[in-house]
């Protein structure tokens, strides 16, 4: 969204995490750091709830990390259109 690429260019990255599989922020960072071969200075998880009674919307959970200024992790790039 508008929002996670926006945090991108400061260098804070948003991810989904897995429902089926509880993580906590240090194995969190442990992953991050493996997988994308970087240094997590900070980890926040948050959860958005569901609607109630519906059933479909039963609730995500999301991470931001936030890494060195001079690291970036590849993929995540924001390309700005020059209008």
């Amino acid at each position: 969204t508008e929002k996670t690429l926006k945090l991108a260019e400061s260098g804070k990255y948003t991810f989904e995490l897995s429902r089926s599989r509880r993580i906590n922020k240090i194995e969190l960072a442990k992953f991050v750091k493996e997988q994308f071969k970087v240094t997590p200075l900070k980890v926040n998880t948050l959860r958005k709830l569901g609607k109630p009674g519906t059933g479909r919307h039963s609730g995500r959970q999301f991470a931001i990390v936030q890494l060195k200024p001079s690291e970036k992790i590849e993929g995540f790039e924001v390309k700005t259109e020059k209008k």
